[in-house]
């Protein structure tokens, strides 16, 4: 599994780190615009992200824009909807909520504080279970 974990607080990135799987890679990014671009030059390297943990309060544009950047990115790509990458918010927001009701894609949230088993849940739920191991 290789994620992208979004979070202004390094210790908050390391933990959901721990959460995942040992075998699991991980990049790390501390505000939204770094996040966008990390996604970016991964997909381009050929080293795609199965998922994408983030925060929704975040530095130069919050969770929901870095989503809607990454959708967007994908699409121009040709990456089937089935294919994309899982995103999932650290964060139970009303925003949040509210984007989760209306979205159509591979989307989540996990409350804070994030646990092994709240993130094997959703990953599960997912279709990432063969990953999450």
């Amino acid at each position: 599994m290789r994620a992208l974990i979004v979070d202004d607080e390094p210790l908050a990135c390391k933990v959901v780190s721990l959460c995942l799987p040992k075998d699991a890679e991980c990049d790390i990014a501390l505000d939204g615009r770094e996040a966008f671009e990390a996604f970016k030059r991964a997909f381009e390297s050929g080293r795609r992200h199965d998922v994408v943990i983030l925060d929704f309060l975040l530095p130069e544009m919050d969770g929901l824009e870095v989503r809607k950047l990454i959708r967007g990115f994908e699409d121009e790509n040709g990456v089937a909807p089935s294919s994309q990458a899982v995103i999932i918010f650290t964060s139970s927001t009303a925003e949040v909520a509210c984007a989760l009701e209306h979205a159509s894609d591979r989307v989540a949230s996990v409350a804070k504080p994030v646990s092994a088993e709240k993130l094997r849940t959703v990953l599960s739920r997912l279709g990432l279970a063969n990953l999450s191991s």
